[in-house]
């Protein structure tokens, strides 16, 4: 009897050894990064992104038409 529990623990312990490393393998610790916006080209000045973000040629921010960010003069 104590030959089988000791045997089920060595069992157990494979296990969770093997699942660990087989988790962690050719993964990063890094968080997932979400893509980047794309820009979209225009001549007048703007940039626009495909978020929603757009960036006037004074280098005010905007998101969704709302303002988000404005250079400090």
């Amino acid at each position: 009897m104590n030959e089988n529990v000791i045997l089920l623990l060595a069992g157990v312990a494979a296990v969770l050894m093997l699942g660990k490393k087989k988790a962690s393998t050719g993964g990063t610790s890094a968080p997932w990064v979400p893509p980047q916006a794309i820009p979209v080209a225009v001549p007048n000045g703007w940039q626009y992104f495909t978020d929603g973000t757009a960036i006037s040629p004074e280098g005010v921010y905007y998101y969704k038409g709302d303002l988000v960010w404005a250079p400090s003069n």
